[in-house]
């Protein structure tokens, strides 16, 4: 028993080599091992068919490892761990095929995650075009002392035509290590799709990519989390990092998040009701700017718990409900995009350092300011609004009051300096009504609003 050899690629001859060869073995103990150099752009593609009563390991003492890519209809016959990630392996497919147990009964191999040190993928081939469902189980079987390891999922845009790559899923992901989506680079954002009832428990770290899940139990439950990783779920890119519900989710406060730095925690909640009633916190709180809070789509996304995440929160659409002060960083910047809403709906004092258009900053460095139509929604009465500063708006932009009659909004009395920028200030009670900025610093609109008897009609 043991390692019945190891297929290596020498990358002082060649950095690139495909090979049509069957490989086989008849013993149950065997381990094929297969490693593909010390540069993450070297691959060996092996076409040929793989029949294997053992394990097939993937295993690269590097830091920097190539890819084996795997392309012929190939089975992995031991039932226990099957397709094996080791230290640094790196195996891609373009395909279920690639992966099975038996190819004629239909079942599949076990997708065994052992590595401790950070760097083993299992992935997609580039020139997968077409969305590629694995049924395999999932094992993240290793989570060291001190630090949460990984099973970690390659995926980015294809080599064909530059879509993102899109794998789902559909058996289950369990062990004592976490899930991560990664990617070869920056903005090559591949779309995973998890399945309800997983059971990993060293959480989740979302990388370059979007995560989408059917229910807050995709993501696992946790059990084996160290205490240095802050929170369930991590963001880790400045702008490529989304988590994405399929469904009206309610997240419970197990599901606290952390965002990296300046990174970015993109959440799109697509046409559904989501609610996070967990923390949303920066991992690491050194640098000036901070972690950003961005909510995209049509549906509504709640947040309920204590929040001290620093950088600000982006609303480009729908509706950022906030449903206690504790909720929306105290002080912290509020960007709206084209069609968002900040609703407030726990009555208290809300203070915001500025009201501006969504700027991002994305990996790639480039910088893209979207167009500012938002609206800030008194939802309850008692909510009561200061905002410390208002830069200059783009042409275009719009802020739209809603239920001013429910508590009070306080701006800066600079902006009694600039009429252009009142005239982009509209009352959603009434669109014709002027805003204006008493002395104090009061926002009211003419005719005044009456806080007890309203005289319009709220819509």
């Amino acid at each position: 028993g043991g390692i019945m050899g190891t297929l290596e690629l020498d990358d002082t001859l060649v950095t690139n080599l495909i090979l049509s060869n069957s490989i086989g073995s008849t013993r149950l103990t065997d381990k094929f091992r297969v490693t593909a150099g010390t540069n993450t752009s070297y691959t060996l593609q092996l076409n040929g068919p793989i029949n294997l009563m053992g394990n097939l390991s993937g295993y690269n003492a590097s830091t920097t490892p190539g890819s084996v890519i795997l392309r012929g209809t190939n089975q992995i016959q031991e039932s226990i761990n099957g397709v094996i990630l080791e230290i640094g392996g790196r195996i891609l497919v373009n395909g279920p095929h690639c992966v099975y147990q038996n190819k004629d009964s239909g079942t599949w191999a076990p997708i065994t995650f052992l590595d401790t040190t950070g760097y083993a993928r299992f992935g997609l081939a580039p020139e997968v075009t077409t969305e590629i469902t694995l049924s395999n189980t999932i094992f993240a079987n290793t989570n060291s002392t001190g630090t949460n390891r990984y099973a970690a999922i390659l995926l980015s845009t294809n080599s064909v035509n530059g879509a993102p790559q899109v794998l789902r899923l559909a058996g289950i992901v369990t062990g004592v290590g976490g899930l991560r989506i990664a990617s070869p680079g920056n903005g090559d954002v591949g779309h995973l799709y998890l399945s309800a009832g997983n059971s990993y428990e060293g959480g989740t770290r979302i990388g370059t990519g979007k995560l989408f899940v059917p229910s807050a139990d995709a993501l696992g439950n946790g059990n084996s989390l160290k205490p240095a990783s802050v929170a369930f779920i991590r963001f880790e890119t400045r702008s490529d990092s989304y988590l994405v519900p399929t469904d009206n989710i309610d997240f419970p406060a197990s599901h606290s998040i952390a965002i990296t730095d300046d990174a970015m925690a993109n959440i799109d909640t697509g046409t559904n009701n989501v609610a996070l009633q967990g923390f949303i916190t920066n991992s690491s709180s050194t640098n000036l700017v901070g972690g950003s809070l961005r909510k995209l789509g049509a549906g509504k996304l709640i947040l309920s718990g204590a929040n001290y995440y620093t950088g600000p929160t982006r609303i480009t659409e729908g509706v950022l409900e906030i449903a206690s002060p504790a909720s929306l960083p105290a002080n912290g910047p509020v960007q709206f995009g084209p069609a968002g809403s900040l609703k407030l709906s726990g009555a208290g004092s809300f203070g915001l350092s500025s009201i501006s258009p969504v700027v991002i900053t994305n990996s790639t460095g480039s910088t893209n300011t979207e167009t500012m139509n938002g609206v800030l929604n008194l939802a309850t009465s008692g909510v009561n609004v200061t905002v410390s500063q208002l830069s200059m708006w783009p042409n275009g932009s719009r802020l739209t009051v809603a239920n001013l009659a429910n508590g009070s909004v306080t701006l800066p009395t600079t902006i009694t300096n600039t009429p252009s920028q009142l005239a982009m200030i509209k009352s959603a009670e009434n669109p014709t009504y002027d805003a204006s900025v008493a002395s104090n610093g009061l926002l009211s609109f003419a005719p005044a609003v009456s806080k007890t008897t309203p005289t319009v009609t709220v819509t």
